[in-house]
């Protein structure tokens, strides 16, 4: 309810600050119903279902779409090593195997792979991959992903990091994903409003 009421325009279940690894499949199953329950469509709710199973992540998918969320998100599987040719075979098996959009999350600190920039650019006009959030933190590729984003105006490209939330809508973002809008909804808001309007004083202000 406080980060509602801060004027968040969505919520990211079973991410990295919501510490999804961590946490068994009935938690996570509990946490999308309660949370879906909460929001009651007041605003967006993303659901992650990275796993190193694809079994599993295909059932959490089904899961959070019986629930009504409004989209999935998924990183590379972590722990062991993939191609990017079989990266883009596994999203593309989730993208299909459910009902709802997919967000593809870009985490190479965490999941040990990133979605290159060729990557995206092949799964940047399947139907149903809507975005990306990056959290790489290299604004380099954060850029490169945005230029690509030109080519079809519905895939969303999100930030991670907070620190670079206003930059990244300056340059073209559709906002952030950011773990410190837990603590200060209001702030990032103020913050993403400001970036929105290209309004440099308010930026700095915050």
């Amino acid at each position: 309810e406080r980060v509602i009421a801060g004027g968040v325009h969505g919520v990211f279940l079973l991410g990295t600050t919501g510490e999804a690894p961590s946490l068994s499949e009935r938690l996570k199953r509990n946490l999308i119903s309660r949370a879906i329950e909460i929001v009651d469509g007041r605003i967006k709710v993303l659901v992650g279902i990275t796993d190193t199973s694809l079994v599993d992540s295909l059932e959490l998918a089904a899961y959070a779409t019986e629930e009504r969320a409004d989209a999935l998100v998924v990183a590379p599987p972590p722990y062991f090593p993939i191609h990017q040719a079989d990266l883009r075979a596994y999203v593309e098996t989730l993208a299909e195997g459910g009902g709802l959009p997919v967000f593809l999350y870009n985490m190479p600190s965490h999941s040990k792979v990133a979605f290159e920039i060729g990557t995206v650019r092949q799964l940047l006009h399947h139907p149903k991959i809507a975005g990306l959030k990056d959290s790489s933190g290299n604004m380099l590729y954060f850029n490169q992903v945005v230029q690509l984003a030109q080519e079809r105006p519905s895939f969303h490209v999100f930030i991670g990091p907070e620190e670079l939330l206003a930059e990244s809508v300056l340059v073209g973002g559709r906002g952030g994903i950011c773990g410190g809008a837990n603590l200060y909804p209001e702030l990032y808001v103020e913050l993403y409003n400001a970036a929105a309007n290209g309004d440099l004083a308010a930026i700095h202000k915050l």
